[in-house]
């Protein structure tokens, strides 16, 4: 239940051994942790270079929030980090998904006895099966 922050160096964001994004100085990890949106990591964090960063604690935030009451802005930041989660935990699956589909098809490539055609075929119905689990998604959260 910590946020942190990053003060000095690079980390990177990952999924399944799918590099999600970078995270740089002045970029935060956790803050939906932290906020209670989530109670579990939506990916893992590696470190590229030596880092220093500052872990802000659920109960040091609620005890700032306490002694410096602004409701409206809390509400508010609520909100932006709940959006924020959202348009995150979309990007790693959509990243998660297009890895899954490359390594697989690499491995078909790899093979000799499959002809061309059929190599087609399966990269077609996989598509096809992708754009159907994107539409159910959409529908599921309109």
């Amino acid at each position: 239940e910590k946020m942190h922050v990053i003060n000095i160096g690079h980390a990177v964001l990952s999924k399944m051994q799918c590099t999600i994004k970078t995270i740089g100085p002045g970029l935060t990890i956790g803050s939906e942790n932290m906020l209670g949106i989530t109670k579990t990591a939506i990916a893992s964090v590696f470190v590229l270079t030596m880092c220093h960063s500052l872990g802000v604690s659920r109960e040091s935030f609620e005890m700032a929030v306490s002694q410096f009451p602004a409701s409206q802005s809390v509400a508010h930041l609520l909100k932006r980090q709940r959006l924020a989660y959202d348009t995150l935990r979309q990007t790693i699956q959509q990243i998660t998904a297009r890895k899954r589909t490359w390594n697989r098809y690499q491995k078909i490539l790899l093979n000799t006895n499959i002809s061309d055609e059929e190599v087609l075929k399966n990269a077609l119905q996989e598509w096809h099966a992708a754009v159907d689990r994107q539409q159910r998604l959409k529908r599921r959260q309109a």
